[in-house]
């Protein structure tokens, strides 16, 4: 019988063919696992991007305060809802382009022991409803931010998968008209309108001073007025709109 003990080149034969055989095994398993990593970081990331595009978080409405009535905010109160179908994780909040420091949130109308802040991520779980809350004094890096009721409020909400909601808040227009070819004059505040869908005018406040005297406070869309005595009226318009953010107009004038 024969053998190779004596045949090295026949052992070296067989020793390499048995080591292509061994990487070749190998290289296909590591391409195998490669090949299946692979496909697992696709479906994360196919599944990370389904959720990134079914999440929906909705700013709904503001309530601005004005405690002194300056016409800057003192507090804040944000309307935010979930049309998601998993929990939405807000990482950030930026108001007017400032983010915010610290803040309050009410859940179903508890709220909660203790303020959060920016190092927080505030959880809002599917179809709930909360509310944010804001003090313009203390809430931000800018202590304080003055925020007018006069101008826009910008909401900003940043989530752990990367969506970025926002939704601003316009004041209305105030919209100043007089009929000075008549006696007394129709002041009409009829055409001041809103800017946002869900908001509209709730007041119309006239004030008309005579050479620097108030000579009239009222209220209403329209009102009439004398402009009949020599001197110098200014007809001021104040509109405020349901979520309590206004706008004024003002019109100088004489009469001779």
């Amino acid at each position: 019988m024969k053998t190779f003990s004596g045949d090295t080149k026949a052992v070296s034969v067989v020793i390499g063919a048995l080591m292509l055989v061994l990487i070749t095994v190998t290289a296909a398993s590591a391409f195998a696992i490669f090949i299946n990593q692979e496909q697992e970081e696709r479906q994360k990331q196919q599944a990370f991007e389904q959720q990134q595009e079914l999440e929906n978080i909705r700013i709904l409405s503001i309530t601005p305060v004005d405690m002194d009535s300056d016409s800057y905010c003192d507090f804040l109160n944000f309307s935010i809802s979930s049309a998601h179908l998993s929990t939405s994780r807000i990482v950030d909040i930026v108001i007017n382009d400032q983010p915010l420091q610290n803040y309050n949130v009410t859940f179903q109308g508890e709220s909660l022991p203790t303020p959060l802040n920016f190092s927080t991520t505030l959880l809002i779980e599917p179809r709930e409803q909360i509310t944010l809350h804001v003090n313009t004094s203390k809430d931000f890096f800018i202590d304080p931010f003055n925020i007018s009721t006069t101008s826009y409020i910008k909401l900003t909400l940043f989530t752990s998968l990367g969506n970025t909601f926002e939704k601003t808040f316009y004041s209305p227009n105030a919209v100043l008209k007089l009929d000075l070819a008549h006696t007394p004059s129709l002041c009409d505040g009829t055409d001041s309108f809103c800017e946002n869908e869900d908001n509209y005018i709730v007041q119309w406040h006239w004030t008309i001073t005579k050479n620097s005297v108030v000579d009239l406070d009222d209220y209403g869309s329209t009102i009439n007025y004398g402009f009949s005595d020599p001197a110098t009226y200014v007809v001021t318009l104040e509109v405020i709109q349901n979520n309590g953010m206004s706008d004024i107009s003002e019109y100088t004038f004489d009469v001779v």
